[in-house]
């Protein structure tokens, strides 16, 4: 595929046609625009990981034409590539956010490992919070996303009942109370 210097006047006049097509840069190796069929632009950086030729394809999206110009498009894409050369792939910052661990695999994890110097009734009882209150209000969140606000927010909703369940207004600070009773 042939390519040209990026302007915002090419840009603008891209138009994909059939399908989604490519317009690379002759200036930045690695450096393109993606215009879709339903006329979005998208300023990409492509590049190879895993030992030239034989390596395997990455594109890394850098931004939509109009909240960037061309300019500021082309130096975050030589950021990226120089990145790539160093070693530090772009989509591997991505990939570990995505496997990071979330609150509630963090729970499980305390429930497999780090509940033996418990007793058996203290241990269920706190496991039973934990996955009542704790796991629906902040479960599905990153550990590195948990931030002061959200674990106010959850106090506050555990306090009014968000968690409760039907029938029972108990709140996390009154548990005790209850698994007593029982």
């Amino acid at each position: 595929m042939k390519s040209q210097r990026l302007t915002k006047k090419v840009v603008e006049n891209a138009v994909a046609g059939g399908r989604d097509s490519f317009l690379w840069d002759s200036e930045l190796a690695g450096f393109g625009l993606r215009v879709r069929v339903g006329g979005s632009k998208t300023f990409v950086a492509q590049y190879r990981t895993g030992g030239g030729r034989s390596g395997v394809n990455r594109r890394f999206t850098i931004g939509r034409f109009g909240v960037l110009t061309v300019e500021e498009a082309r130096a975050s894409a030589k950021r990226v590539l120089a990145s790539v050369v160093q070693g530090a792939g772009p989509s591997g910052a991505r990939q570990a956010k995505r496997r990071e661990m979330t609150v509630g695999d963090l729970i499980d994890l305390y429930a497999e490992k780090g509940t033996d110097h418990l007793k058996e009734r203290n241990r269920r009882w706190m496991l039973s919070r934990l996955r009542h209150h704790v796991v629906p209000l902040l479960g599905r969140k990153k550990i590195s996303e948990v931030r002061v606000a959200d674990v106010e927010q959850f106090m506050r909703d555990v306090r009014t009942g968000k968690t409760a369940k039907k029938g029972l207004s108990v709140g996390f600070v009154n548990a005790a109370a209850m698994v007593h009773e029982l």
